[in-house]
Formats: structure tokens, C-alpha cells, sequence
């Protein structure tokens, strides 16, 4: 027969098993959702081929921020312009 003190234990490692599984289906399923969303894999981008994001932000003291994305090549490469950039 099993000890009361060993079924707690098997019961325990049980429930976190359960909620690791869980979790792993969670982190999949997030996964698959960011690949979706991912714009390099949206526009399908081949060699030679580039796409640029410029973004400016300007607060109310008077400085400014560029922030420009480029993705060449697969890579993607983020500058900073500015003295408002963190």
C-alpha cells in the first residue's frame, strides 16, 4: 500500500506536471501567433530587397526623436536620431 506521505507528493508532481504542460501549449500557441505577425514573413522579403520604418516623435519641450527601422537581408537594424530617444 502506498504511504499517505508519498500520495501528497504524487499528487503535487502531478499538478505541476499539468500546469507545465499547459504552459508549453501556451508558449506555442504565442509562438505561432508572433510568426504571423512578423512583417518580414508577411511581405515575404527576399535578397536585395529592404523595407524601412521611420517613426518621429517630437515632445512638448522642443526635442525630438527619430527612430528609423530598416530590414535588409532578413536583418533588421534600428537607429536612434535625437535627443528625446531613451
Amino acid at each position: 500500500m502506498i504511504n499517505k506521505e508519498c500520495l501528497k507528493i504524487y499528487i503535487v508532481s502531478f499538478i505541476l506536471g499539468v500546469i507545465c504542460i499547459i504552459f508549453i501549449i501556451m508558449n506555442i500557441n504565442i509562438q505561432k501567433e508572433l510568426n504571423e505577425k512578423d512583417i518580414i514573413k508577411t511581405y515575404k522579403l527576399k535578397k536585395n530587397e529592404t523595407m524601412s520604418n521611420i517613426i518621429q516623435i517630437r515632445k512638448n519641450d522642443g526635442t525630438s526623436c527619430n527612430i528609423s527601422t530598416i530590414y535588409e537581408d532578413g536583418k533588421k537594424v534600428v537607429t536612434e536620431n535625437g535627443e528625446a530617444c531613451i
